[in-house]
């Protein structure tokens, strides 16, 4: 062979070489829909004209994803975007408009993403899905301010962004943080960890989903959400479907950073959202979370200072609005140690989900379909006072924010036209001060128009104090609701139950005149072995079963829990200790309204025992007895029910 085609040869033998390792290298592969791990720059639909909602960005590829980092953390974004033809681009996207174009596969395997900065975009996702994202604290920056002595790192797609629409982040995602501690400096530091799979603080989120899977792991302090961790605004239309993990220390980070002690620190987790509509603008007028969901499961394996667990939601805003939002996903936490306060819910940890109106005369939103039908399993060692409900975990503080007000005053609030229908479980190992548990509500809220059907069945551990009831815990005004769900209370503690409130210890009413602990409430009674009605002779809305052998009376119960609060306060207890007549528990006749039933079919609802004397019983059915109520007050959204063969034949929302 001679030496020219032989060179051809080997010329030809390179080419062909380069050509495959090219192919077969991604690190060298060209922008496409498949990361590479490189950034490559966009344009608008039109470069000749400025950015603006119709003449987006447009983001096609997965490197163009990537640039949206790189731009955000150019100090001259303005003078960048003349030089390099994006006309109209602004500082930290201030009005600039981004769209996504096509489904991108991020490539996790290979390459981790980091986190698109703090910044005003508005990015639409254009119905599309972006799947294998992976982010860690491997290579995401955490935020420190030495002054402060704050220590904070955020991981989600975004970490900020004016509004997020139409975007799916879907699956073989992970959102990951996995250490004890920070390196900085000479020192080892603690951070509090923001996570979520789309955005930590997004103004505005709507048509936005994800698969992805958030696991947060170590010490420090946690805020998660499955979309979003702080939504300041609206969020609508979204849902989460992945998985949220919380494993490890919850430690006050602020203290260990800045003085060394080392002090349980605080847990928010929402299956959707932390925190919804916190902030107030007057050009969005209100916040609001509508028509999101969640079906992911969320699970906890920590203890905190103070926690708020929520399937939808961890907290609400004074000023969000809640409209059709629900939870189906399973919560499963395990204390691992003492708790200052925990509000654990279906639907919300804490908060509202319809709040008092604003306005004068008061006008009421249309809640939609507010109900959680996931099974909620608690395990705790320790704590002080710790609430937990089928929508939500209740109110903070010591005393409900309604117990001195009316409704002339305050209007109604709370958890108004909610249903739950999954399984509560709830069991403490050692002492709790105070565990409240409710088939709606925890502790200290209203609960309005609404409807109970799971299943509650706690254990309370030596020196803890239970209060349960089929509708609300302890502290719980209870109006025009009805409870079918089975309670099976056992352990070594006080134990105070209820078919409809455990502990009712506070009053509300119509007017300043009239106040009573519930109102047209119903129960059903429930006769079989282990349940509460088992060794009662008068079922009540409220009441208490008969203490085995040793255990406290219910005089004596009541006794200590209104002593303490007259030693919390100078206000008068509300609630006065229940009488005992010829060796059976008689409750006051504030309790209210309250009627039992034994199935669906009842046409004669006995009046609850709980006045001096036998008083007539409601003639009619169930379902006329609520949509009585709800009629008068149809000017408060209360919703109508109706019987359609579901739920065993008890009625349901219309």
């Amino acid at each position: 062979m001679n030496r020219s085609v032989l060179r051809r040869l080997l010329l030809f033998l390179n080419v062909f070489f380069a050509l495959l390792l090219l192919c077969s290298s991604p690190a060298q592969a060209v922008d496409g829909k498949k990361w590479d791990g490189k950034a490559y720059p966009f344009k608008s639909l039109d470069p000749s004209q400025p950015n603006s909602e119709s003449n987006p960005f447009i983001i096609d590829t997965a490197g163009k994803l990537a640039y949206l980092h790189k731009l955000a953390n150019i100090g001259d974004m303005v003078g960048f975007g003349e030089k390099n033809g994006l006309k109209g681009l602004r500082h930290s996207f201030k009005d600039n408009y981004a769209k996504l174009t096509a489904d991108l596969d991020m490539n996790g395997a290979l390459y981790e993403f980091i986190p698109i900065p703090n910044t005003w975009i508005n990015f639409d996702g254009g119905g599309h899905v972006i799947t294998n994202l992976r982010i860690s604290d491997k290579k995401t920056e955490p935020e420190i301010d030495d002054m402060e002595g704050t220590a904070e790192i955020r991981l989600a797609l975004f970490q900020g962004a004016e509004q997020i629409k139409n975007l799916t982040v879907g699956k073989g995602s992970t959102i990951t943080y996995n250490r004890e501690f920070y390196q900085y400096k000479t020192f080892k530091i603690l951070l509090t960890v923001y996570a979520a799979s789309i955005a930590v603080e997004p103004n505005v989120m709507e048509g936005c989903s994800s698969d992805a899977t958030i696991m947060v792991k170590g010490s420090g302090e946690a805020i998660v959400g499955g979309l979003a961790v702080m939504c300041k605004y609206k969020l609508i239309n979204s849902h989460f479907d992945g998985s949220i993990v919380v494993e490890g220390n919850i430690v006050d980070v602020v203290l260990k950073n800045n003085r060394s002690i080392v002090e349980p620190g605080n847990l928010q987790i929402g299956g959707v959202c932390a925190e919804a509509g916190a902030s107030y603008a007057p050009n969005l007028k209100h916040g609001g979370i509508f028509g999101c969901y969640n079906t992911g499961n969320i699970t906890i394996r920590a203890s905190g200072k103070e926690m708020k667990i929520g399937g939808v939601l961890a907290s609400v805003g004074s000023r969000c609005e809640c409209t059709d939002i629900y939870n189906s996903g399973k919560i499963n936490i395990s204390a691992t140690g003492d708790i200052k306060s925990a509000y654990i819910g279906g639907v919300v940890g804490t908060g509202n989900t319809s709040n008092p109106p604003m306005s004068r005369p008061m006008q009421y939103i249309e809640t939609g379909k507010i109900y959680n039908s996931g099974n909620i399993n608690v395990v705790l060692k320790t704590g002080k006072k710790i609430a937990v409900g089928g929508i939500g975990g209740g109110e903070p503080g010591d005393r409900p924010v309604f117990q001195h007000s009316s409704y002339l005053f305050g209007g109604v609030s709370g958890y108004i036209n909610t249903c739950n229908t999954g399984s509560i479980t709830v069991s403490s190992t050692e002492k709790v001060d105070a565990l409240n548990v409710g088939g709606i509500a925890g502790y200290g809220r209203m609960v309005v128009n609404s409807y109970n059907t799971g299943i509650i069945s706690c254990v309370s551990g030596t020196g803890t104090t239970l209060n349960a009831g089929g509708i609300g815990g302890s502290s719980v005004y209870a109006q025009n609701c009805y409870n079918i769900g089975v309670l099976s209370i056992k352990g070594t503690g006080t134990n105070v139950v209820g078919g409809v409130i455990g502990l009712a210890d506070v009053l509300w009413g119509e007017d300043e005149n009239h106040k009573s602990t519930v109102m047209n409430v119903f129960w059903l009674k429930q006769p079989q072995a282990g349940s509460i009605n088992s060794d009662i002779t008068y079922g009540k809305g409220s009441y208490y079963y008969k203490p085995d052998e040793g255990e406290p009376s219910l005089i004596s119960i009541v006794e200590k829990l209104t002593a303490k609060k007259k030693n919390a306060t100078s206000a008068p207890a509300s609630t006065p200790a229940p009488k005992a007549s010829n060796g059976k528990m008689v409750e006051d006749f504030h309790l209210g309204t309250t009627y039992f039933f034994e199935d669906a079919t009842a046409t004669v609802l006995p009046y609850s025992d709980d006045g001096p004397g036998k008083r007539k019983a409601y003639q009619g059915t169930l379902l006329q007895a609520l949509n009585e109520l709800a009629e008068q007050h149809s000017d408060r959204k209360y919703r109508k029910w109706k019987i359609d063969g579901s739920n065993g034949g008890y009625p349901v929302f219309e």
